[in-house]
C-alpha cells in the first residue's frame, strides 16, 4: 500500500479470518517527506515595453521547497526562462520577448516537482513596438518651384507621433513631425531638383521601422522657347526650328494661328507641319511646357510651303498638225520656278504609252520611235521641286507617210574645202535600223575610208567618224544606199553626199613645199644663201619668213629659232637604225665649268641636224654649244623640258668659216660639245631625238621616237670655248683648255678666210688659258661689224669659235 501523507500518523495493521482478528501492529511516522506545495498564486505583468515582472506567494507548509522554476509557453511552446530560483524567492523580471506569454512557477524539493493547480498560473505580455508606416499612393510626386507639395501616410495602431525625415547630403534628418492623429504634412517647394522622404511612427515602445523612400521632383517654371524660325522654302511642309534654354525641362508645345498643334519634348528644337495647304501662310508661336505649366509664348513666326506651279503652254506641234517627220519636234513654253518637265505621248486610239518621262528645264523634247501614218496626242506637266502639277490639256499629231528621205547633212552636199578631220552627220526623217549601219561607206574614188557609224537622237541622226583624218583636197562621196529605216524600207533610191576636202595648210617655214617644216628646209635655206639654188627654187614670198621684203641670214635664223622652239613638224619619220652615241664629260674651265662631248657616228654627209636631249639639273646652266664646221646654233632649255639644238652648217665664205674650221668628213663622227655654267657631270643623259638631212631634201631619223640614255663617261682634251661675251664691243674674252703642254697659236679670221689678229704665238702649260681680243686688227685699226672666227691651232688639233662684233 502506497500513501502519501503530509502530516504525522500512526499505521496499525493486522490480520482477521473468520475467526476473528489478529492482534494489530502499529508503526508511528513523525515526520512524512513529501513534494512542496504548488503556489497559492503566480502574476505576470503586461504593461512594460521591454520586461514582464512575475511574482508569486506559497501556502504556509511544512514541506521544504529547494528550487523554484519559471515557465513561459505560448503556442504550445514552453520555454523555461528561470530555473534553479531560490526558495526565497518569489519575483522573476522575464526580458527579450515581445507579445504575449503564459507564466507557470513550479517548486521542487528532492521529492520532485509540486503539483499545479489554476493558481500556478497568470498571462503576462511585453507592450508591443509601434508598427511601420508607408506613404500613399496619393501623396504628391512632382512640385514647382515656389509651390507646395502633400505627402500622406498610413496609420500606425499605437503611435504617439510620426516623424517625417528627408535624404540630405546621403544622410536622413527630420525635416517633421506630425501629431499621432495627423497622416499629411505640406513642405514648400523651393529649390529645383529630387527630394527623398521617409515616415516613421513613434510608440510607447520607441520608433518604429522607417518606411520605403518617397520621390518627389521639384521643378522650375517652363522656359520660352528662343529664335523661333519656319521656313518658306520646302514642299508640302513648314519646318520650324528654335533654340531650347538651358535647364529646361519638359518640352514645346507648338501653336499654328493661335491653336496648340504638337508638342515636342526634350530635347528636341525642330518640328516639320504637313498639315499646311500648298502657298497659304502661316503664324507659329511656341511656349516652354512642364507640369508646372506653360511659359510665356514666343516671338511669332511666319512660315509657308511652296506654292505649286501652273501647267505649261504648249507650242509646237500645233493642235492637229499632220503629216509631221519622225522624230517629232515637241516644245512648249518655259514656267517660271520650274525645274523640269513630265511629258506623255500616246497613241490617240489605244492610249497606248509611247513617252512617259522627266525631262529636265529645256522646253523641247525629240521624240523618236513613232509610228508612220498615226495619230498622237501629247501633254506636259511643270516639274518642281514639289513634285508634278497639273499636266497641260492634250494636244494631238499625226505622222508622215512618205518615203525615207534625208532631212539635213552635214558637210552639205557639194560643199568644198571640208576639215580632214570632219565627223559626217546626216538626219533622216525616219529611225535608222541599227542593224544596216554597215550600209554607209565613204569613199575617195575607188578607195573605202575606214571608219566607225553610231545613231543619235531618236535613232535618225547617223554619225560617221573617220578612223583617221581625211586627205587634202581629195573628193568624197558618202553613199548610204545600203541603209534601211526601222520599218524595213530601204534607202536606196536616196543620193550620195558628196564633198571636197580643203587644200593642205602648209607650215610656218616650209620652204621646199613638202607640207613640212624640217631640216630639209634648212638645207635649202643654206644652197640659197651659199648661192646655189634647186632646179626650181621656191617663190621668194616663200623664203621671206620675217617680212622684210628679202631672203637673208635672219630668214634662216627665224627658221631655226621656229624649229628650236616647236620642233620639226614632220609628218612621217623616216626610220633608220639607230646611231652609236657616246658622251663625255670633263671640268670646263677653272670657275666651276662642265663640258659635255656627244660623238654620233653617222654615215654619209649630214647636213641640217637637229636634237632633242634631257639633262638632269646637277648639270648647270648651258653657255654655249660648239661643234665644228656648223654655225646657226639654236638653242632652248624650257623649264623641265629636253633641250632643243639646231645645227647649220656654216655659210660664211663657203660651207666652212676659214681654213681653220674644215667641215666634218662623209665618215667622222659628229661631235656637239655642251658647255655649262656650274654643275657637275651627270651618269648619263637622254637622248630624244637626233634628226639630220642627208642635203638631197629628205629627212631621216637616227633615233626614230625612242629614248636612248646614254651614259657620261669622263673625257678631256683641247677645248675652246665660246667667247664672252657675245656679240660684244669692244672686246672679248676667249677662254681654252689645254689637256698637257703644247705650242698654242689663236688668231681671228674674217668670213674672207684672212687672218686679222693673233692673239697667243708660245708654249704653254697644261690647263685652262684666257685671252683677249680688243676687236682690233693688225697694224690698230678698229675691225669692222661682223662676223669673226677665233681659231685654236695646237700640234695636230685645231678648235673653232664663231664671234660677232657689233659697233
Amino acid at each position: 500500500v502506497t500513501d502519501r501523507p503530509t502530516r504525522a500518523v500512526v499505521y496499525r495493521v493486522l490480520s482477521f479470518n473468520g475467526c476473528g482478528e489478529s492482534a494489530a501492529v502499529e508503526a508511528a511516522l513523525a515526520n512524512p517527506r513529501t513534494r512542496p506545495a504548488a503556489p497559492s498564486s503566480v502574476t505576470a505583468t503586461d504593461a512594460f515595453c521591454d520586461s514582464v515582472i512575475v511574482t508569486w506567494s506559497f501556502p504556509s507548509s511544512p514541506t521544504p521547497i529547494q528550487s523554484i522554476d519559471v515557465v513561459r509557453t505560448r503556442s504550445d511552446t514552453a520555454i523555461v526562462v528561470a530555473a534553479g530560483l531560490g526558495p526565497s524567492i518569489r519575483r522573476f523580471v522575464d526580458t527579450g520577448g515581445s507579445g504575449t506569454y503564459a507564466y507557470e512557477v513550479t517548486a521542487r524539493n528532492a521529492c520532485g516537482a509540486s503539483v499545479g493547480g489554476p493558481a500556478s498560473h497568470d498571462d503576462g505580455g511585453f507592450l508591443p513596438e509601434v508598427g511601420a508606416s508607408s506613404f500613399s499612393l496619393s501623396s504628391d510626386t512632382v512640385a514647382c518651384v515656389g509651390g507646395r507639395f502633400t505627402l500622406r501616410w498610413s496609420a500606425v495602431p499605437g503611435v504617439l507621433f510620426y516623424r517625417v525625415l528627408e535624404s540630405i547630403g546621403g544622410v536622413d534628418r527630420v525635416v517633421a513631425v506630425a501629431e499621432a492623429t495627423r497622416d499629411t504634412v505640406d513642405f514648400a517647394a523651393d529649390a529645383v531638383g529630387p527630394r527623398v522622404f521617409r515616415v516613421q511612427a513613434n510608440g510607447v515602445c520607441g520608433l518604429g521601422p522607417r518606411s520605403g523612400s518617397w520621390s518627389v521632383n521639384v521643378y522650375a517654371p517652363p522656359v520660352s522657347p528662343s529664335d523661333l524660325e519656319a521656313t518658306a522654302d520646302r514642299c508640302g511642309e513648314v519646318r520650324l526650328a528654335w533654340n531650347q534654354s538651358e535647364g529646361a525641362v519638359g518640352g514645346v508645345r507648338i501653336f499654328r494661328e493661335d491653336e496648340p498643334i504638337a508638342f515636342v519634348p526634350v530635347p528636341g528644337t525642330e518640328y516639320v507641319d504637313r498639315d499646311v495647304i500648298e502657298g497659304v501662310s502661316y503664324s507659329y508661336t511656341a511656349a516652354g511646357q512642364n507640369v508646372c505649366g506653360l511659359s510665356q509664348l514666343s516671338e511669332p513666326a511666319v512660315g509657308s510651303t511652296l506654292p505649286g506651279l501652273a501647267s505649261p503652254d504648249l507650242a509646237v506641234p500645233p493642235e492637229g498638225a499632220a503629216g509631221l517627220a519622225i522624230p517629232v519636234f515637241l516644245s512648249w513654253r518655259a514656267v517660271e520656278g520650274a525645274v523640269g518637265y513630265a511629258v506623255r505621248v500616246e497613241e490617240a486610239v489605244s492610249g497606248e504609252s509611247v513617252v512617259d518621262t522627266l525631262a529636265g528645264p529645256d522646253t523641247a523634247l525629240v521624240v523618236g520611235g513613232l509610228d508612220l501614218a498615226t495619230d498622237y496626242r501629247w501633254r506636259v506637266a511643270t516639274r518642281s521641286p514639289c513634285g508634278l502639277g497639273v499636266p497641260s490639256g492634250w494636244r494631238t499629231f499625226a505622222t508622215l507617210s512618205i518615203a525615207p528621205s534625208a532631212l539635213a547633212t552635214f558637210p552639205a552636199n557639194g560643199a568644198e574645202e571640208v576639215a580632214v578631220d570632219v565627223v559626217i552627220r546626216v538626219t533622216f526623217s525616219v529611225p535608222v535600223a541599227p542593224a544596216s549601219l554597215g550600209g554607209a561607206v565613204l569613199r575617195a574614188g575607188s578607195f573605202e575610208v575606214q571608219g566607225s557609224s553610231s545613231l543619235e537622237g531618236s535613232g535618225n541622226v547617223l554619225v560617221f567618224d573617220p578612223d583617221s583624218p581625211l586627205d587634202y583636197a581629195e573628193n568624197y562621196t558618202f553613199d548610204f544606199g545600203g541603209l534601211s529605216d526601222v520599218f524595213g524600207r530601204s534607202f536606196g533610191d536616196l543620193p550620195a553626199l558628196r564633198f571636197a576636202t580643203r587644200p593642205a595648210e602648209r607650215p610656218f617655214g616650209d620652204l621646199d613645199g613638202d607640207y613640212e617644216r624640217d631640216l630639209a628646209d634648212v638645207d635649202l635655206a643654206l644652197l640659197l644663201l651659199l648661192g646655189l639654188p634647186p632646179d626650181e627654187p621656191p617663190p621668194p614670198e616663200r623664203l621671206d619668213l620675217n617680212g622684210d621684203g628679202r631672203f637673208n641670214v635672219a630668214d634662216l635664223v627665224l627658221l631655226g629659232q621656229t624649229l628650236v622652239n616647236d620642233g620639226p613638224s614632220i609628218l612621217e619619220e623616216k626610220t633608220a637604225e639607230p646611231i652609236e652615241i657616246e658622251a663625255r664629260a670633263r671640268p670646263d674651265g677653272d670657275e666651276g665649268g662642265l663640258r659635255i662631248e656627244l660623238d654620233a657616228s653617222l654615215s654619209g654627209e649630214a647636213r641640217a641636224t637637229y636634237l632633242e636631249i634631257v639633262l638632269p639639273r646637277e648639270s648647270g646652266v648651258l653657255a654655249g654649244v660648239v661643234a665644228a664646221g656648223y654655225d646657226g646654233l639654236f638653242r632652248q632649255a624650257p623649264e623641265g623640258g629636253p633641250l632643243r639644238i639646231l645645227l647649220a652648217p656654216s655659210i660664211g665664205g663657203g660651207a666652212s668659216p676659214g681654213p681653220s674650221a674644215p667641215a666634218r668628213a662623209a665618215n667622222e663622227p659628229l661631235r656637239i660639245s655642251l658647255v655649262f655654267e656650274g654643275g657637275r657631270a651627270p651618269a648619263s643623259i637622254v637622248v630624244r631625238r637626233f634628226l639630220v638631212s642627208d642635203g638631197g631634201g629628205a629627212v631621216r631619223a637616227l633615233r626614230a621616237g625612242r629614248d636612248g640614255v646614254v651614259p657620261v663617261a669622263s673625257a678631256g682634251g683641247l677645248e675652246l670655248l665660246p667667247n664672252r661675251p657675245n656679240p660684244f664691243n669692244p672686246e672679248t674674252e676667249v677662254r681654252y683648255y689645254l689637256p698637257g703642254p703644247s705650242f698654242v697659236r689663236l688668231r681671228v679670221f674674217d668670213t674672207a678666210g684672212r687672218a686679222v689678229a693673233l692673239l697667243v704665238d708660245r708654249a704653254e702649260a697644261a690647263g685652262w688659258h684666257a685671252a683677249v681680243w680688243d676687236g682690233r686688227v693688225r697694224g690698230g685699226a678698229a675691225a669692222g661689224s661682223g662676223v669673226y672666227f677665233a681659231s685654236l691651232e695646237t700640234e695636230g688639233e685645231t678648235r673653232i669659235v664663231r664671234m660677232t662684233l657689233v659697233r
